[in-house]
């Protein structure tokens, strides 16, 4: 007896051989981009393309320092915060002894920019020698730009008085302000007038701590694209770097570190000296612990976040290569003195059946954009899978950023 199955109308039907493809049609490349690294284009500049976004970022980095740190009061970091303050100091001596206005804006400008780089020179020498030569010559221009174009912008007459967000110093006829010390403290219970105004000022410390924290955001792009592009921002940063990949230590830490130190160096030469010889007063605590500090402070933490986001200093990642020139990859990386590891597999390709190989390799995030452009100088259409490595234990050699074209 034939048995019909019950609910003959719901039974599935059989859909055709097609329908059950992953594919339809004909293969065709396609780009395939991660949606995990940051500024994922920067990784394949040119050389001559890599020369021309040091300048870029240099001239907006000229701009950004002028109107959110040399004329709202905050402090930089870096070997550029104890030049700023120092300039802050000699400004304040040289109108406190009635040398004229125009030649104490002068000198202070020279200090803040040109001097700066002037100091910078032996950095780039060792940098050249000690870190790489494509690194120092990246740095070299990203300097020259930056510190040549803030010198002529801050030439500029009356340019000292623009605040893109709100004033963030005290009012125009205070003492510290006609003096450029721009020192605001936190302790406002005063009768001292001409210290600071007790309705004004707290507002003005809002503004100085919102512009800390835009500042703090901008900067870590830059330095993010200046380190994806084998640069760095000159200065203390090439110390750490130098440091940091030679003893393989946390350099997002050591970054955050030196550029506490040396902000609050800039912040008490240039705010709690030159205030103290301006008026006495200043000597106290509130003059130090300025809402000038702790907005530098603020501007450093929120770098260093967005920093660690952008471009993970201190991360390692196990990097495969996967290409037809497996051998002429590996010959090129070891003549440019590439330390790490390299494992050669051999695969056998799931579509074709035929045989190839993967390179993988493990190296500092740092080191990645080297890596990569070592890599495209072989083979500009192989592809390059990057992956976080969460832990590591062991010991590696690690491959000096910027090291020889």
């Amino acid at each position: 007896m034939k048995v019909f199955p019950k609910n003959k109308d719901k039974q599935p039907k059989h859909s055709h051989t097609h329908d059950k493809s992953f594919a339809v049609g004909k293969f065709h490349n396609i780009k395939v981009k991660s949606g995990s690294v940051k500024f994922k284009k920067l990784y394949q500049l040119e050389p001559w393309q890599r020369y021309l976004a040091a300048g870029l970022v240099g001239f907006c980095m000229a701009i950004i320092v002028q109107f959110m740190i040399k004329n709202t009061g905050l402090y930089n970091t870096g070997l550029s915060a104890i030049i700023q303050g120092f300039s802050r100091l000699v400004y304040t001596i040289m109108t406190h002894n009635n040398i004229s206005e125009s030649t104490a804006t002068l000198t202070f400008n020279l200090m803040f920019w040109i001097v700066y780089f002037l100091i910078n020179i032996p950095i780039f020498i060792f940098a050249y020698f000690k870190v790489g030569k494509t690194f120092a010559k990246l740095t070299f221009v990203y300097l020259l730009v930056n510190t040549s174009s803030g010198f002529a912008l801050s030439s500029i007459p009356g340019i000292s008085e623009i605040f893109i967000l709100g004033r963030t110093i005290p009012d125009p006829n205070n003492i510290l302000t006609t003096n450029h010390v721009f020192v605001m403290p936190f302790y406002f219970q005063t009768d001292n007038k001409l210290l600071f105004d007790v309705d004004h000022d707290p507002i003005k410390s809002f503004f100085l701590f919102l512009t800390a924290s835009i500042y703090g955001f901008l900067s870590s792009v830059s330095f993010a694209i200046l380190y994806i592009i084998g640069s760095c921002s000159a200065g203390l940063d090439i110390i750490s770097i130098f440091y940091a990949t030679k003893k393989n230590k946390n350099i997002s830490g050591m970054l955050v570190t030196i550029n506490s130190i040396s902000m609050v160096i800039g912040a008490t030469t240039g705010s709690y000296f030159s205030g103290a010889i301006i008026d006495s007063q200043c000597w106290s605590w509130e003059f130090f612990f300025s809402a000038n500090l702790f907005a530098s402070f603020l501007s450093i933490i929120i770098f260093g976040m967005f920093l660690n986001r952008f471009f993970p200093l201190n991360k390692n990642v196990r990097v495969e290569i996967f290409s037809n020139n497996i051998k002429q990859i590996r010959e090129y990386l070891y003549s440019h003195q590439y330390t790490h590891p390299l494992t050669i597999y051999k695969t056998i390709g799931g579509y074709s059946l035929q045989d190839h190989e993967m390179l993988v390799t493990i190296c500092m995030y740092i080191e990645l954009p080297k890596l990569v452009n070592h890599i495209r100088d072989i083979d500009q259409n192989c592809l390059i899978v990057a992956t976080k490595v969460d832990d590591i234990d062991g010991t590696i050699n690690v491959y000096q950023q910027g090291s020889t074209e």
